[in-house]
């Protein structure tokens, strides 16, 4: 497996992914995402931020992935966040169907958790919607304390947060 930050070549691949993404959640009964998210707009814009990542296994792009610091989305739910100070959250996880259920969710977190706290994050949030099994299962396997039904600019998710270092011990 590699993960690199994601280039405008690779986008036509990503869309394709996202594709698969979708129809395996209307396959298992929700939607996470609707027709058309993310676009190529959107994730023009998570390259541009240099925080998009893709994942490769044997050449081949498989997965995909954006780290957002700050998010004012996150910013704006309140009162229910264990750790103050910067936070990243992982947006847009997908995974083309070749991969899927091979744990490499797993990885891409916990890699993802490592990108976020050497940027100086100290801890990891994390939403998902209501129906969608297999993100929660995989919050709850790698250690993210749930928060909750929170209402997100996006509409209401659970959400979830795990702290990532020691912000006392390590300041930035």
């Amino acid at each position: 497996m590699n993960i690199r930050k994601a280039v405008a070549d690779n986008i036509p691949t990503i869309l394709n992914i996202f594709d698969e993404a979708r129809n395996f959640q209307r396959a298992s009964g929700f939607v996470q995402w609707i027709d058309g998210y993310p676009n190529r707009e959107i994730l023009e814009s998570d390259i541009k931020a240099d925080t998009a990542y893709v994942v490769e296994i044997n050449s081949r792009l498989v997965g995909y992935f954006f780290i957002a610091y700050n998010d004012c989305g996150y910013e704006n739910v309140t009162d229910v966040w264990c750790w103050t100070g910067p936070f990243a959250v992982v947006h847009r996880l997908a995974l083309a169907d070749a991969v899927r259920g091979t744990g490499l969710s797993t990885k891409i977190f916990t890699y993802a958790e490592s990108l976020a706290s050497e940027g100086g994050a100290a801890s990891m949030r994390v939403d998902t919607g209501g129906s969608n099994i297999r993100m929660q299962k995989l919050m709850d396997r790698l250690g993210y304390i749930p928060k909750g039904n929170l209402n997100f600019p996006w509409g209401q998710r659970l959400g979830y947060e795990k702290k990532l270092r020691n912000p006392d011990k390590n300041p930035l």
